[in-house]
């Protein structure tokens, strides 16, 4: 399967801005870019972030490999710069957005910076399945709420994460609704095996500085098939916050 199409015919994102009043989430989904991040999820003047979605066939030699990727920065009050890759072992494929209130600029694979406006449908797409902060609630919103205070309710353990002082939960049922809407296919929570994660929440602030999830796919899915897949297949979800209040952060137009 060639990459590009990985990319047109992908069946899951990460995808938590994606959702919809009633839950819905998919590939096809776009959205408005934000002028603020949520101050319910990531309550930060500028940061960085990784959003990571890895799936390993368990097949030996034969095995493949596809890593879906957003790595971005956000600065208050409506900058945002990310790209997003798709990568197999067939080799990757990169796009890039910086938007800047009204204003957009969009790096297609091989091209070159073309400037757009940020409600223009070509950007759209690309929010529309990337993880990112010009999303609807990046890591907030009243999911987010209600699984913090949930998790609060368990057990932690300090760690030091991203640079940050954080409490570390380790998460059965708790707070399980807020992570299935990370995944746009209820096939990849309800065929698993071993489901496990894992939240790690600032100590001064409560943000979110590290979620990370993992399971294995053991039956065969329409999912699995459209990808070049073949079970039992890992996945492995991570996204992490870093240089909270970072100066170096500036989004600025790709021509200055």
């Amino acid at each position: 399967m060639q990459v590009a199409a990985i990319i047109g015919g992908l069946l899951f994102v990460l995808a938590l801005g994606a959702c919809d009043g009633d839950g819905a989430a998919g590939p096809d989904a776009t959205a408005t870019p934000l002028p603020t991040a949520d101050p319910a999820g990531v309550d930060l003047e500028r940061f960085h972030y990784v959003a990571s979605l890895a799936l390993h066939e368990q097949r030996g030699a034969d095995a493949r490999d596809l890593t879906i990727t957003t790595e971005g920065d956000f600065q208050q009050p409506d900058r945002h710069a990310f790209t997003y890759r798709t990568e197999s072992g067939e080799g990757a494929i990169e796009r890039s957005v910086v938007i800047i209130g009204p204003d957009a600029w969009l790096r297609e694979p091989g091209g070159e910076w073309e400037a757009l406006a940020a409600d223009d449908p070509r950007v759209a797409e690309l929010v529309g399945v990337a993880f990112s902060t010009a999303r609807a609630r990046f890591l907030g919103g009243p999911e987010f709420v209600q699984v913090r205070d949930n998790v609060r309710a368990l057990a932690s353990t300090p760690d030091f994460v991203n640079g940050v002082a954080t409490d570390h939960y380790t998460v059965a049922g708790a707070g399980l609704e807020y992570f299935e809407t990370f995944i746009a296919s209820d096939e990849l929570i309800e065929n698993v095996d071993d489901l496990a994660w894992d939240l790690w929440l600032a100590g001064d602030g409560g943000w979110p500085v590290r979620l990370r999830a993992s399971a294995t796919i053991t039956a065969d899915l329409e999912i699995l098939e459209a990808l070049g897949l073949v079970p039992p297949t890992t996945w492995e979800l991570q996204i992490d916050v870093s240089q909270p209040g970072d100066p170096a952060i500036e989004i600025v137009p790709p021509d200055a």
